[in-house]
């Protein structure tokens, strides 16, 4: 399901607190695992379709909140953990 559609969906929900981020987070898993391209491409261009004057429910708010952090942030490095050499290594 696209980015709109669950911002839609989620800005008829009028719960708040736990709840809300709940439905927040199930509609983000719902939108990440209907990606079919990477993460911050998609969150770049879901957020510049977004009107920034609208207002919306809080469930709906944390949602994009979500969505806005995917697209700030940079890809983890995967970490080097020492390969062979660490493998070789004796801890007598």
């Amino acid at each position: 399901m696209g980015f709109a559609r669950i911002l839609q969906g989620l800005d008829t929900i009028t719960a708040e607190g736990a709840r809300a981020e709940q439905a927040a987070r199930l509609g983000f898993l719902e939108w990440a695992l209907g990606l079919d391209r990477g993460a911050k491409d998609a969150a770049c261009a879901a957020l510049d379709g977004l009107n920034s004057g609208q207002r919306h429910s809080v469930a709906a708010e944390t949602f994009v909140g979500f969505v806005r952090t995917v697209a700030t942030t940079d890809a983890a490095r995967p970490l080097r953990r020492g390969g062979a050499f660490a493998r070789r290594k004796t801890f007598h």
